[in-house]
C-alpha cells in the first residue's frame, strides 16, 4: 500500500469520525499537515481543554502510528487557543 492510499484511508476515517479534516502532503519532506475543522469534544474541551486536547492528540498520534509505524507527531495550532482549526505536523 502506497502513502497516497494510506492518506486516503485517514481521510475516510477522519470523515467518519466527524472531524471535517483535510490533509496536505509534501513528498519532498515526507510531512503531512493534518487540519481538523470540527472538534468532536468541543463541549468538554471548552471546560477542560488541556486534558481533553491532550487525550485527543494521543488518540490521533496512535492513529497515525498504527498506519505509518514510525512518525513524528506535533500540534501546530489549537482552536481553543483562538485558532480557526486544530492542525498537526506528521512526519512519516
Amino acid at each position: 500500500m502506497g502513502k497516497r492510499w494510506l492518506i486516503n484511508l485517514l481521510t475516510e476515517t477522519s470523515n467518519f469520525l466527524g472531524l471535517h479534516a483535510s490533509f496536505t502532503y509534501d513528498e519532498n519532506t515526507d510531512e503531512l499537515i493534518y487540519k481538523i475543522k470540527n472538534c468532536t469534544f468541543k463541549e468538554l474541551a471548552s471546560k477542560q481543554n488541556d486534558l481533553i486536547c491532550n487525550m485527543h492528540n494521543e488518540f490521533l498520534n496512535g492513529m497515525f502510528k498504527e498506519i505509518f509505524t514510525e512518525i513524528e507527531f506535533s500540534e501546530l495550532t489549537n482552536m481553543f487557543n483562538g485558532c480557526e482549526f486544530c492542525s498537526y505536523s506528521v512526519k512519516i
